[in-house]
């Protein structure tokens, strides 16, 4: 699209008036100044934004490990079946540990038997052994 005749002419003479130059280049400055400030502004905004949600995230962090620290754990399930249901616990001479052979080809791959059940009962007294 072509300008319409003699809008060259007319932009020559407005530039060549001394204050237009200034002006603009104050005018572009001026512009510049206000978009780098309004984008400050939303920077700040978005890093608010971040702190609040990350203080919100911390906090719920901290509830969920409370809740998990209080969470029954393997010798609570023990305690709350005996005491719900009436389980008894039963004597270490009542107790038997099965020690399984290395060389079970059943047993390769899968945890020891043995180490669980030592592991459920820990601190008791050891009890009688049997071996398949």
């Amino acid at each position: 699209m072509r300008p319409p005749h003699g809008f060259s002419k007319r932009l020559r003479v407005l530039l060549a008036h001394p204050a237009v130059i200034p002006a603009l280049g104050a005018f572009v400055l001026l512009f510049a100044a206000v978009w780098s400030q309004t984008r400050v502004d939303r920077l700040i905004q978005q890093l608010d934004a971040s702190r609040e949600t990350r203080a919100g995230l911390e906090n719920r962090m901290e509830v969920l490990s409370r809740q998990a620290d209080r969470s029954e754990g393997w010798s609570q399930v023990e305690e709350r079946a005996m005491r719900e249901a009436g389980l008894v616990a039963p004597e270490p001479e009542q107790m038997v540990d099965i020690l399984f052979n290395d060389s079970d080809d059943e047993l390769r791959g899968e945890p020891a038997i043995d180490g669980i059940v030592r592991a459920a009962y820990a601190g008791r007294p050891a009890s009688r052994r049997v071996a398949p």
